[in-house]
């Protein structure tokens, strides 16, 4: 750079990132709808009511997690393809 600095930017670890982060999406998305709840099983038809409504969040909230981890790994995988491109710019100047 200009001013004497350099970026210094480990390709191996940002595709180790990206990969984990995939696999993290991966066994979030995996997990499913959830089965259904019968109250006789747990003894009490308002705690399987209850437990379907936090079951009910729960797959919501995975479905958001789910997407937030897989704009995470498209970002780190943007990012490590633009800095393998500047990488091969500069070499070719060089």
């Amino acid at each position: 750079m200009a001013d004497g600095t350099a970026i210094v930017v480990n390709f191996d670890a940002l595709a180790e990132l990206a990969k984990r982060m995939q696999s993290i999406h991966d066994t979030f998305d995996s997990m499913g709808a959830h089965p259904p709840v019968e109250g006789e099983a747990l003894g009490d038809v308002g705690l399987a009511d209850e437990l379907e409504r936090f079951l009910d969040g729960w797959s919501q909230g995975r479905r958001l997690i789910a997407g937030s981890l897989m704009a995470v790994v498209t970002a780190v995988s943007n990012a490590l393809a633009t800095y393998e491109e500047a990488d091969r710019s500069i070499a070719s100047v060089e």
